[in-house]
């Protein structure tokens, strides 16, 4: 048991901590613990299809032996104090266990178990698809000696590199490159999967980019906490840099997002790769982790470019030195990090306030010693992670066998580990497996144990009795590979010199101030770490939105786009904020010389000093909200959009955001001075982004064959992930409207504002069921109810803080019938909305900002609202500021999205064409097959024979051949080409040999010209 019961808890900067600061430990925490299931879902979706739950259940792995071991002694060796701790070890706290007095050592211990089951959690993947459970247990038990011995050497009383003035705030080298390094060693030992390196690639593609996608923004979302959190406590000034933390964060995805879409066009200008895509996001954030709190923002960015590039070339470079890497762990963990620990001797800013930092980068005046410091951490983590590592694995082998054997990989870990699907191979019951030949890719790590129980690795015979699963297999491994086919792709069902007011959201003063010519950003009475804590909480659950917004588009597209419809959502938070950063900010809350009621000034590429952290929360806040606003369009411009296209919009679309939000709450906005009322974007965000996809649905036109019958509609997504995506909407929006208090000290109007948005929701979800139930011929329909819930949320968003419980329930009734009696009235228009979106946001934001002036009340605890509405005994007046708010700002919404399209298609056409949409953007934009693409590329098979002009159908004297060579102006004979191309069943895109012809040369081969137009 522990001794030191008098342990004086530290952080980072050897600084006690206080309740305060242990409240911020465990919130960031919690945040943290998700990152488990983004890193399995990520791992899921990257393997085949065989070994996906296998995967997800060795990251459930992970947190039980490996915390189990953090407990036993894996945070005694990394923060004991006890007598005998010294530079390689801490001593004590062993079985932790200490008085409740001292629950902030439990504080500290919680978090740091989630950074060590993270660094465990690298190294499956590297290990995927071919490692013995059983043997992973074990290995996931002892793997943290990997991870505790740097962590006490970085961060540890007297630990030898913290000594040396090494700085790694969040575990750029203690947590990623352990992770990363463990990760190449148990690649190298365990060699690549059956298959990986052979020319059949087409057996191991990933079986779900929808769970990658998903993955990567929990990923984003738990990486904000972890960063975040590592300035363990938010008191003094460290909130300030736990703000600034966040922004920087953001930043680094940003670029590592950029360079990784720049990366993949350049191997191939017709698709972005999505793992290429993922690995970008992903080293821009490892390599930021270790400068966090101490860099600017746009060092943030150009950190986090070089941190993409550098994983997407390592992960080439793993590739060709045949290093089998399923999920870009290496690459992404060690590459990306090595790289971020030179970052920091580069660009870190001294920080003494709170002792982060007592040295400065090269760029900033620094020497040379703490880049040879930086260099030496990463030299002596790698090295012990290496040779630990490699150690573990062979005593590991030596004992049960980590690598499965041939023909249990072949089988897959589903149905080998835990009996899940149907056996695979030609194998009947009762007929003997043929022998097993040796590969040239021998299982290195197979125990004699293991072969005693399995059968021989590399010969012999084996009656199916003995071993009633084995695959049937020919005279070697590659005939076996292309026999086997039981496992096909399954699409998965992601001193102040000035001094002035502003309302960040509607009456939430803020003062901003000028400081020796410095913007900066401070409440009345100037933000306070609660304050601060509040909103960093609030913008971290906001931010989950995107994946909310993920799903429940994903869902309610067809098959064949719904991995392309997640991309445009990651594209927002890369592009929007980027945008967001550059001028978007400025524009709403810029108070610099020429600061008008039409825009701010100010604030361009924002980059303000560490001690204005008010203005880092602000900012990441506001961030947080203008993304959601470009999400919304994305729905309505779905499975017709190139995304070339898209990517360019979502960069300028923050035009359409920004000045409406200065309006209703920037310094001078023309709307808050008239006295508009919106507390958390009902019209700022909502309307925008509805009335945005109001205009871009009928820009685009419908989707081929939505309200005719010469396509065939697409096999519809999954409405699982649409009711999962709700759910992290439904949690989005509490942050969303109970953060936009701005702050804890209005905690009475938060906590009023949580129920209010939860019974605003229940009033449009019973509307949503009665309305399917009424207009549904008694079925629940998915999508109406889902449409009446996010339209009862809309409602209550403008009045969130300032109305009473039984009322919510009124307004969110009323905003889930006007969003579901929208939705099917634009149907009947024909104007083609996939999600819902205008519904949902425009027409029921338009009756949330008329309901604040019938219900709101006068706030006079922190003047939210210093009007009643008519229904409280107030004026007609504040009705017809509403009206004019939604007015205003639908027409410049609508104007400046009708001007970026237009200009964009100027220069590259938004609308599909007619043969790509049939195709498919996931086959088409990033490679991947998908089951919806099974009929012929160019629609043939989907082309409906009823509806021709000469009344022929498909009971006429025409055969279906006929008709499709009359439709499309070919004869029989080339349709019949087309039909009878080589790999025509395999989606119509594959010669015998496997290469993948272009749409236009096999257009051109058989003489078919399909229409190439706009449709």
């Amino acid at each position: 048991m522990a001794t030191s019961t008098d342990f004086p808890l530290e952080g980072l900067t050897g600084r006690p901590i206080d309740y305060e600061d242990a409240t911020w430990i465990l919130t960031s925490a919690f945040i943290v613990f998700t990152m488990q299931s983004g890193f399995g879902l990520i791992e899921s979706g990257m393997v085949t299809i065989k070994n996906e739950t296998n995967i997800m259940v060795k990251n459930a792995i992970d947190i039980i032996f490996s915390g189990l071991s953090f407990w036993l002694f894996g945070f005694g060796l990394s923060f004991g104090v006890d007598e005998g701790t010294n530079a390689f070890t801490g001593v004590g706290y062993f079985l932790t266990e200490v008085p409740i007095d001292k629950g902030e050592v439990y504080a500290m211990y919680f978090f740091q178990m989630a950074l060590a089951s993270t660094a465990t959690t690298i190294v499956s993947g590297s290990m995927a698809e071919r490692t013995n459970l059983k043997a992973y247990m074990l290995y996931s038990f002892v793997s943290t000696l990997s991870t505790c011995f740097p962590t006490h050497w970085i961060w540890g009383k007297k630990g030898l590199l913290k000594e040396l003035g090494v700085i790694d705030i969040a575990g750029c080298s203690g947590v990623h490159l352990v992770g990363g390094a463990a990760g190449l060693a148990a690649a190298v030992m365990l060699g690549p999967r059956l298959g990986r390196f052979d020319d059949n690639k087409k057996r191991l593609q990933p079986c779900s980019m929808t769970n990658v996608l998903l993955g990567t923004f929990m990923l984003w979302w738990g990486w904000l906490g972890f960063n975040c959190g590592s300035t363990f406590g938010i008191t003094g000034e460290k909130w300030k840099l736990a703000a600034r933390a966040a922004v920087v964060t953001l930043n680094g995805s940003i670029g590592g997002g950029i360079v990784a879409i720049a990366y993949s066009y350049l191997q191939d200008a017709e698709t972005l790769d999505v793992p290429t895509f993922v690995t970008g996001i992903r080293g821009g954030l490892v390599s930021v982790t270790g400068i966090c709190a101490l860099a600017r923002p746009w060092e943030g960015i150009l950190i986090g470019l070089f941190g993409g590039m550098f994983a997407c070339l390592l992960s080439d470079a793993m590739i060709k030195l045949k290093i089998d890497d399923p999920v870009n762990c290496v690459a992404t963990h060690a590459g990306a990090a090595v790289w971020g620990m030179i970052a920091v001797a580069l660009f870190a800013e001294q920080e003494e306030n709170e002792g982060f930092s007592e040295e400065k980068g090269l760029f900033k005046g620094g020497s040379w010693r703490l880049l040879g410091v930086q260099l030496l951490a990463c030299l002596v983590t790698a090295a012990w992670a290496v040779v630990t590592t490699v150690i573990q694995l062979f005593l590991i082998e030596k004992t049960i066998g980590i690598r499965l054997t041939r023909e249990e990989e072949l089988q897959g870990c589903d149905f080998v580990e835990h009996g899940i699907g149907e056996e695979t191979g030609d194998e009947k019951k009762g007929e003997e497996a043929p022998q097993l030949e040796s590969s040239s890719a021998p299982n290195r790590l197979v125990s004699a144990q293991r072969r005693n129980v399995t059968g021989k690795d590399n010969e012999g015979s084996r009656n199916s009795n003995e071993l009633p699963s084995m695959c049937s297999m020919e005279s070697d491994i590659e005939e076996l590979l292309r026999q086997e086919s039981c496992y096909p792709m399954i699409k998965q069902k992601g001193t102040l010199d000035k001094c002035v007011q502003v309302i960040c959201e509607h009456g939430v003063l803020i003062e901003l101030t000028n400081i020796n010519g410095s913007e900066s950003v401070t409440s009345p009475a100037e933000l306070n770490s609660d304050d601060a804590t509040w909103i960093l909480t609030s913008a971290f659950i906001i931010f989950t939105m995107q994946s909310g917004f993920g799903l429940v588009e994903s869902g309610l597209v067809s098959q064949k786009n719904e991995v392309n419809i997640m991309v445009k959502n990651a594209v927002d938070v890369i592009y929007g904020g980027l945008s967001y950063w550059l001028y978007g900010f400025a524009f709403s809350f810029g108070i610099a010389e020429g600061t008008n009621a039409f825009c701010g000034m100010g604030y361009f590429a924002m980059d303000v000093e560490a001690e204005q952290g008010d203005v880092f929360a602000l900012y990441f806040f506001q961030m947080s909200f203008a993304t959601t606003a470009t999400t919304i369009v994305s729905g309505a411009m779905a499975e017709r959009t190139h995304l070339h296209a898209y990517t360019i919009y979502s960069f300028t679309n923050t035009i359409s955001y920004v000045f409406p939000a200065h309006w209703l709450w920037g310094e001078k906005g023309f709307l808050k001075e008239l006295g508009a009322i919106d507390i958390a974007g009902c019209s700022g965000v909502h309307l925008v982004g509805g009335v945005a996809g109001l205009v871009a649905s009928i820009m685009l036109g419908p989707r081929l064959g939505r309200y005719d019958n010469s396509v065939k509609q697409g096999k519809p997504g999954s409405l699982t992930n649409v009711l999962l995506g709700t759910f992290m909407l439904w949690w989005g929006w509490l942050g969303f409207n109970c953060g936009s208090t701005f702050g804890m000290r209005k905690w009475l109007l938060a906590s009023r504002s949580a129920i209010v948005t939860l019974n605003g929701s229940i009033g449009g979800g019973i509307l949503g069921i009665a309305y399917s139930y009424y207009y549904r011929k008694g079925k629940l329909d998915v999508a109406v109810f889902i449409t009446g819930i996010l339209g009862g949320l809309v409602g209550i968003t403008a009045i969130c803080a300032v109305c009473r419980p039984w009322e919510a329930f009124l307004i969110g009734f009323i905003g889930g019938l006007v969003a579901c009696g929208s939705c099917d009235i634009i149907d009947r228009l024909k104007v083609d909305d996939p999600v819902g979106c205008i519904g949902t946001h425009a027409v029921a934001g338009i009756w949330g900002m008329i309901a604040v002036a019938l219900f709101v009340e006068e706030d006079e605890l922190e003047g939210l609202s210093d009007a009643r509405g008519l229904f409280k005994g107030g004026s007609v007046k504040l009705l017809g500021v509403q009206l004019l708010a939604c007015v205003v700002i639908a027409a410049w919404s609508a104007m400046t999205t009708w001007l970026q399209l237009f200009l964009i298609n100027k220069i590259l056409p938004i609308r599909l064409t007619r043969e790509q949409e049939i195709i498919g953007t996931d086959k088409l934009e990033h490679g991947i097959d998908c089951n919806d693409s099974e009929d012929d590329i160019f629609g043939l098979e989907n082309d409906t024979l009823e509806g021709e002009e000469d009344g022929v159908d498909s009971f006429g004297e025409y055969t279906k051949n006929e008709a499709l060579a009359n439709r499309h102006g070919a004869n029989m004979d080339q349709i019949l080409t087309i039909r009878n191309l080589p790999g025509y069943a395999n989606y119509g895109l594959e010669s015998s040999s496997g290469s993948h012809l272009s749409k236009r040369k096999m257009t051109a081969e058989v003489g078919v010209q399909v229409d190439l137009q706009d449709a």
